[in-house]
């Protein structure tokens, strides 16, 4: 396991009205991810959200409410302000990796020894899993076509270096929210098409619980 560099990594987990979310974010930590910070849209939280991380050790779990225009659907919105929260009031506890996740992944530790190990090429800044949707019942629940075309910010990580460089990489392009979602595509043809980096895509398959608070239809 890649102890040292979970030790510099920030996991940033979007998530709204999730009653189970402490956890999920206990796995993470177990995993030895130095920070968790949680970005919820506090207009669709419904107060769950807050309470149920008040127990944590708050210098290494971070909530962050806002209030987003495309609400849960701001996916790129959420993972900036997830960023922003990192630059500001972790700038004095050195990041070095930024794991982007849906409390949806089911993860695993194999799954971030994998990812680790992509970014050991000096080329990879991003690496990137497929996913495999399941129901309540563990059968298999279709994702839809394109959802495994490209590396998904549902699961990714990445070299904490890229937020700091360049200003067109430095956030995600909030264009894509609320209309399926495409800003980690953006992100990767701007990240290739501006640098020599290069994302690894398909680094490893992680499973979806798709019934943790959306029907298998919404998911999909």
């Amino acid at each position: 396991m890649y102890k040292h560099e979970l030790n510099l990594t920030a996991a940033v987990v979007r998530t709204f009205n999730f009653p189970d979310i402490d956890r999920f974010v206990q796995k993470l930590l177990n995993f030895g991810i130095r920070h968790v910070v949680v970005v919820v849209p506090k207009d669709q939280d419904n107060d769950v959200t807050a309470p149920v991380l008040a127990t944590f050790d708050s210098t290494r779990v971070h909530l962050v409410e806002q209030s987003f225009e495309k609400g849960g659907r701001a996916w790129s919105a959420m993972l900036n302000a997830g960023l922003d929260y990192i630059e500001t009031s972790l700038g004095d506890d050195f990041i070095e990796y930024v794991l982007m996740i849906s409390n949806t992944v089911l993860l695993e530790a194999e799954h971030l020894e994998r990812l680790f190990g992509a970014l050991a090429s000096p080329d990879i800044k991003v690496a990137g899993a497929t996913f495999r949707g399941v129901g309540k019942n563990g059968e298999d629940v279709p994702l839809g076509l394109a959802y495994n075309h490209h590396y998904r910010n549902t699961l990714a990580l990445y070299q904490a270096q890229v937020f700091r460089g360049d200003s067109a990489l430095r956030r995600f392009n909030t264009l894509f929210d609320g209309a399926g979602g495409m800003e980690d595509l953006a992100y990767k043809l701007m990240l290739e098409g501006l640098t020599s980096s290069r994302v690894a895509e398909n680094v490893v398959e992680c499973h979806l619980a798709v019934h943790a608070h959306r029907t298998p239809e919404q998911q999909a």
